[in-house]
């Protein structure tokens, strides 16, 4: 986190670690984790998000019981849910 107030931080599987300016933290890949940044103040919180770009990429969300199959080279990704069934978007608007 570069600036921000202490009730931000990172949620992973439902535990919400508060993370102070300075601190990072990482994930391996292939490990299916979920997690997601968290600000439980008004004030605004600057963080830096560093990843790959990959072309092929793979993402699990246990939290939400999908998979994110994403083709660089197609128009749209592929949703579906850890049975591999089809499924939607668990973040549409």
């Amino acid at each position: 986190m570069n600036e921000g107030p202490p009730s931000a931080g990172l949620l992973r599987s439902g535990v919400h670690d508060l993370l102070q300016p300075g601190d990072a933290a990482a994930f391996r890949a292939g490990e299916p984790l979920g997690h997601s940044l968290l600000n439980k103040s008004e004030a605004p919180a600057k963080v830096l998000v560093v990843g790959t770009r990959a072309t092929l990429d793979r993402v699990i969300y246990p939290d939400h019981n999908r998979e994110l199959l994403r083709d660089r080279s197609q128009p749209e990704d592929v949703w579906t849910d850890l049975q591999d069934n089809p499924a939607f978007i668990p973040y549409a608007d």
